[in-house]
């Protein structure tokens, strides 16, 4: 299945997926509507879906791809980094997967075409084939995700990626938290 869903273990964000196991041993064995199931020692418990009214950070344009997706899913992530300068968050990003450019006529875009497991890209829930359209706003047409962007940029507030996902636009909204 594709399904996943985000949840905080140990004050971090997690991506988990059918089948893993978290460090408490319990084990991921449904995730839906109502939240995330887990097995402990023979026992169901559901971590429920918390929702967050993030309506304000959908900005659709006229492009046909602007609707959002069945599950209308907006995420927001906080990833704990040990440096915010552009430099270190860029080679961290590199080493988690690759970014290239759309093959669309408008060339708008960057596709990741591979993402390492629990690596960045992964935890903010990201997967090969995503492609990210803009950063804060700023289409992202080639390059790197952090492309002419001040350094500013990453201690002022959260990066909001613009990605399409089976032929949905969706908003990520992404912390980068120094610790």
């Amino acid at each position: 299945s594709d399904s996943w869903a985000m949840i905080s273990e140990n004050d971090r964000g997690l991506v988990v997926r059918l089948g893993d196991e978290l460090i408490g041993g319990e084990t991921v064995v449904g995730i839906d509507a109502q939240g995330v199931w887990l097995d402990y020692e023979g026992q169901r418990q559901l971590i429920p879906v918390q929702r967050s009214d993030l309506g304000h950070l959908v900005q659709l344009g006229d492009n046909p791809v602007a609707t959002m997706g069945a599950s209308g899913l907006l995420a927001e992530v906080t990833i704990p980094m040990e440096q915010l300068d552009l430099d270190h968050v860029a080679a961290v990003l590199a080493e988690s997967g690759e970014l290239a450019p759309v093959g669309s006529d408008d060339g708008r875009g960057m596709e990741l075409i591979r993402v390492r497991e629990g690596q960045i890209w992964a935890q903010m829930g990201l997967r090969a084939g995503d492609t990210i359209l803009s950063v804060n706003g700023k289409p992202l047409q080639t390059g790197g995700l952090l492309d002419d962007m001040p350094d500013a940029d990453l201690t002022g507030g959260p990066l909001v990626l613009e990605i399409v996902r089976d032929g949905a636009r969706q908003m990520l909204k992404v912390h980068l938290d120094q610790g």
